[in-house]
């Protein structure tokens, strides 16, 4: 069964998905959702997590999360801004 509810957007732009839908579609704090736009309104869909690969060091069972990746990601972002400003800076200024 479809049910429809009205929810406000408020002036951030945000709004709360009422608890039945949290519920109903398993939605938790810090969980990513994904837009998609269609033609008369927007599609919201969970995004699942993404599987968690193991890693055996001797005795030792460690959890792949991807964090040392993120931070390289996290650096070249950060280099990249450096370069663009100063690019902006250099044919703007002189």
């Amino acid at each position: 069964m479809k049910t429809k509810t009205t929810v406000t957007i408020d002036p951030a732009g945000r709004f709360v998905l009422p608890k039945w839908i949290r519920s109903k579609f398993d939605f938790s704090a810090g969980q990513k959702i994904k837009l998609t736009e269609i033609e008369n309104g927007i599609i919201l869909t969970p995004e699942l997590p993404k599987k968690r690969s193991f890693i055996k060091n001797g005795r030792i069972l460690t959890i792949d999360t991807g964090a040392e990746k993120a931070a390289e990601i996290d650096f070249n972002v950060e280099k990249s801004r450096e370069q663009n400003i100063n690019k902006l800076i250099n044919e703007n200024w002189h």
